[in-house]
């Protein structure tokens, strides 16, 4: 269930982004199965979590890449490098989900608390893929 989740998550993401006319509305949904899962089971959310986000957000993110690099290639050396790409970016995601979660943990579970770390560490990972990467 927390995968499912996860991955619906990731899906409605790379839609608003790969769909911005129609589907751009989902960049403000995308958070709240993440959200759920936080709240509802927090201990499902680890850095496989995250990771596991990350990987299937980065791979459809970056599939044009991937056409781009098997259609140009000389060989099939150059399908592996998006692909080493996306998941170098996946454990970003990793970091973010293992950092929120101690964070959350370590602070006695308060609802507030929970909702405050994933806020702060969503808010910051974002910047860091924007900025840091």
């Amino acid at each position: 269930m927390v995968f499912l989740l996860l991955l619906l998550s990731s899906i409605m993401l790379n839609l608003a982004l790969i769909y911005p006319a129609n589907l751009s509305w989902l960049v403000f949904i995308f958070l709240i199965p993440l959200f759920y899962v936080a709240f509802k089971r927090p201990a499902g959310l680890s850095f496989i979590a995250g990771f596991f986000w990350g990987v299937t957000f980065f791979l459809i993110h970056f599939s044009g890449f991937l056409f781009l690099f098997y259609e140009q290639a000389n060989n099939t050396l150059g399908v592996v490098i998006p692909i080493i790409i996306s998941i170098y970016c996946a454990l970003y995601g990793g970091l973010w989900f293992s950092l929120a979660n101690y964070i959350s943990r370590l602070c006695s579970r308060d609802t507030f608390v929970t909702f405050l770390s994933w806020t702060l560490w969503t808010y910051l990972y974002f910047v860091w893929i924007r900025y840091g990467v």
